[in-house]
């Protein structure tokens, strides 16, 4: 081969490993929401119980892998590109969601799930790039503990839903 030979795919298994797993857990979580909605489970079961924290630990497990994949793409600075590339088919794909469960759904469509969470988390996670690593546990912490002190009905508001913000 010459100049054009193949290179080693820089790609680190792990990571992808976790995303696939991720991704089938995801699967089997929303099998279990259709099986309630289609009447072969009691109403609640997906979102009470063992199925709630199982649903959160997925939603946590994209978020930091998420946020582990930002740092290992741009660890040497922001590739715009192919940055603004992701984000760009992230929050079409949520848009997409929207305006679905908008149409199949009009008094339960999403307008903040996990694809909205990525695309906003992606835009904050920027700030955190070259930031020291004491910062972003910090900030972490505090966005962790947030919900527990910041409570309010302002945050219910129509045009914070892109934010996942409410009381």
């Amino acid at each position: 081969m010459s100049g054009t030979e193949i290179q080693a795919s820089r790609r680190i298994p792990l990571p992808d490993a976790a995303r696939g797993l991720a991704l089938l857990a995801m699967a089997s979580y929303h099998f279990t929401w259709d099986l309630e909605f289609f009447g072969y489970l009691e109403p609640g079961t997906a979102t009470q119980g063992l199925w709630k924290l199982y649903a959160r630990g997925i939603a946590s497990s994209f978020l930091f892998l998420v946020g582990f994949s930002l740092v290992l793409a741009h660890i040497h600075g922001v590739r715009w590109r192919s940055f603004g590339k992701r984000l760009g088919m992230v929050a079409a794909s949520a848009l997409a969601i929207t305006a679905v469960t908008s149409f199949a759904f009009p008094g339960a469509a999403i307008y903040f799930g996990i694809l909205h969470a990525i695309a906003v988390s992606s835009l904050i996670g920027l700030v955190f790039l070259r930031l020291p690593v004491i910062v972003t546990l910090i900030a972490a912490v505090a966005a962790i503990a947030a919900p527990l002190y910041l409570r309010s009905p302002a945050f219910d508001g129509f045009w914070l839903l892109w934010l996942g913000l409410a009381e």
